[in-house]
């Protein structure tokens, strides 16, 4: 069977969290499957990370530019015309679109449902493109594949689909992932927050991750404990950074706020895994990942009441209203107060953390594409 992996994508933000589901089901498959060939079409997020295997050929996606015109082009002429030249048995793309002119079948991965139960966030190109076109794509894609039961259940109710065109296939954990040793995260504390202790978010200052409404709540923790607790927000680069960093000039506890940006993923992966507690804010469920990874190094999580999340936790975390700036600190100060709490969310996480594998989600997606390709 010959499989192309369209791997582009075109969210700006947060390609960091794509990049690991991506990556960690395709070198899965690829591994597990010898017998097959997979044919990679490499988005820029890919163009530093080597595919090491006999049965893949990589290709570079040429694409001039983002915008809606170009996009199109790409997928309609010339995404066909590379589906031909390898003669596909099956197209997988990563970015909740498809060809609408491939007669192959095609699997679509949708990342989340913001743009049903969240527009308000979304630029104008981007509500143009899901109001013309998602429900076309949905229609046009064999199989569908979301993160989570919640938002299959979303999507299938809203599009009227039948169950066996769409599936869930959550993140799994990092296999080679190793906890630090405690010398290790005093020298993250020291490097950081001069030894303080500290709460951190990990994300972007988009508006639908709620830094100010974060803000807000760690000054009423602060206010109300008095501690020398940090926030450390581990953000990634965007255009809103400014309007936050403006905020920030005059906020009351400002030399608590520790800003880092354009930190490589291996030093995340260590600040989170040395942090009193993550705290997440965002709307988005590609944040899923951020959570598992937490649970797995054996940190707390205080999260935003959603379904999507909740799946991942099931009663390992803390939840609030992400709107409620009082909520949230309550759950910091929660967190802060009670240290048999935090070891139990903290127990209970590492537990969750062993019902989740990407060889088991790599095989359900292998299930799919088998079924699919046979028909």
């Amino acid at each position: 069977m010959r499989i192309v992996v369209n791997t582009k994508l075109l969210q700006a933000n947060n390609i960091a969290l794509y990049r690991i589901y991506i990556y960690e089901l395709i070198q899965k498959l690829i591994s597990q499957h010898q017998e097959h060939e997979f044919i990679l079409l490499l988005d820029d997020a890919f163009e530093q990370i080597n595919f090491t295997s006999k049965n893949i050929i990589q290709q570079k996606i040429k694409q001039k530019s983002n915008k809606a015109i170009s996009i199109q082009y790409w997928y309609n002429i010339s995404l066909p015309l590379i589906e031909k030249k390898y003669k596909a048995d099956i197209v997988l793309h990563f970015n909740n679109r498809c060809s609408l002119t491939i007669k192959t079948p095609q699997i679509v991965v949708l990342y989340n449902t913001l743009f049903l139960e969240h527009p308000q966030f979304l630029v104008s190109s981007e509500k143009i493109f899901y109001k013309l076109l998602q429900k076309k794509i949905l229609e046009k894609a064999n199989r569908i594949i979301t993160l989570s039961e919640y938002s299959k259940q979303v999507i299938q109710n809203h599009y009227k689909l039948s169950k066996d065109k769409i599936f869930s296939i959550p993140f799994g954990v990092l296999e080679n992932n190793k906890r630090l040793s405690y010398k290790e995260q005093e020298n993250i504390k020291q490097q950081y927050t001069d030894g303080c202790e500290y709460f951190v978010f990990s994300g972007t200052t988009e508006p639908l991750n709620n830094i100010l409404t974060l803000l807000k709540a760690f000054s009423i923790f602060k206010k109300r404990l008095h501690s020398n607790m940090k926030l450390l927000l581990l953000i990634q680069p965007t255009k809103y950074d400014i309007a936050i960093k403006e905020k920030l000039k005059t906020y009351k506890y400002r030399e608590d706020i520790v800003w880092l940006d354009n930190v490589d993923e291996p030093q995340q992966q260590a600040i989170i895994s040395s942090a009193y507690a993550l705290i997440l804010t965002s709307y988005k469920e590609e944040y899923s990942v951020t959570i598992i990874n937490a649970m797995q190094n054996g940190i707390p999580i205080a999260y935003n009441n959603t379904n999507f999340f909740s799946e991942i936790t099931n009663d390992a975390a803390l939840s609030f209203d992400t709107k409620n700036e009082n909520d949230i600190a309550q759950q910091m100060m929660l967190l802060y107060k009670d240290e048999n709490l935090r070891n139990q969310l903290i127990e209970k996480g590492i537990k969750q953390t062993k019902l989740l594998s990407w060889n088991k989600s790599a095989e359900s997606l292998w299930k799919i594409i088998e079924q699919k390709a046979n028909k």
